[in-house]
């Protein structure tokens, strides 16, 4: 990982007002601050252009360059994404997914995958009630195995299911089992 004076910063300030708690099976990155003394100060940094408050349509920073995208991607799809496994006519058929409530985010992350080879799309998910989220969807074996070589699993369950799956993926649905 290459460190510069943005990543510096951010450490400094975890070093100062960061910590990283764990919470039954979650873990949460936090920088707590003054509402009233700090705000203007993190209004003003917004590392990395990294909203204050709620992320919104996020979007990945036009100050990252290209080549650091798949470590983004990776990144995103370690806390967000989902490899899921169906049942498709009884054959176990493997599905990436990521949902955000940003399109934006999901779009250029879209647009990334196909440039790396991939084949998938962003839908619209309509929920009453709440917020309209978004699914990017990228099905098949052969996204799956692309994905693993362009931009790699970080996170171990991920690589676990991701393990699983190829073992055992010959397999009939009904014959299919997580242990």
């Amino acid at each position: 990982m290459k460190i510069d004076k943005d990543w510096a910063l951010f450490y400094g300030i975890m070093i100062g007002d960061g910590c990283i708690s764990k919470c039954k099976k979650c873990s949460f990155v936090v920088i707590s601050c003054s509402l009233y003394d700090d705000k203007p100060f993190f209004e003003k940094v917004k590392l990395l252009d990294f909203p204050v408050g709620k992320k919104g349509q996020i979007k990945i920073s036009s100050r990252f360059d290209r080549n650091l995208w798949k470590y983004i991607i990776a990144g995103l799809f370690s806390t967000d994404g989902s490899l899921v496994i169906k049942n498709n006519n009884n054959t176990i058929y493997p599905r990436i997914e990521i949902q955000s409530i940003s399109f934006r985010l999901l779009e250029q992350t879209k647009n990334f995958l196909i440039d790396a080879g991939l084949k998938g799309n962003v839908y619209k998910i309509e929920r009453k009630n709440y917020n309209t989220i978004y699914r990017l969807e990228f099905p098949g074996i052969t996204n799956l195995l692309k994905f693993k070589s362009q931009i790699g699993f970080v996170n171990p369950k991920h690589i676990d299911k991701l393990s699983h799956y190829l073992k055992n993926r010959h397999l009939k649905w009904h014959e299919w089992s997580w242990k």
